[in-house]
């Protein structure tokens, strides 16, 4: 579902580039709520008042956008991976 959601908010934000209307994809790592509380907390773990303080301030940039920014990286290794090695990580 996370995968089709964002393959149709990509093709919107591609349909969207010539209008002046910005959409804003923010992919971030896990976010600690209270429907995660009793979960084992993972790497770059960030509360929900620290996604929302960053989504207002970068609200009207245009594309896509990693936080913590770091993840930015971690998806670049997992994309330039074989795939035989992602299928050993799992």
């Amino acid at each position: 579902t996370k995968s089709a959601t964002d393959f149709w908010a990509r093709g919107l934000r591609s349909d969207l580039n010539s209008s002046r209307i910005n959409l804003l994809l923010l992919r971030c790592g896990m976010i600690q709520t209270k429907m995660s509380k009793h979960l084992k907390v993972a790497p770059f773990t960030v509360s929900a008042a620290e996604v929302a303080d960053f989504v207002i301030k970068n609200y009207q940039k245009h594309g896509v956008v990693y936080f913590p920014k770091i993840l930015r990286y971690v998806a670049i290794m997992i994309k330039l991976l074989p795939n035989f090695l992602l299928k050993k990580l799992r």
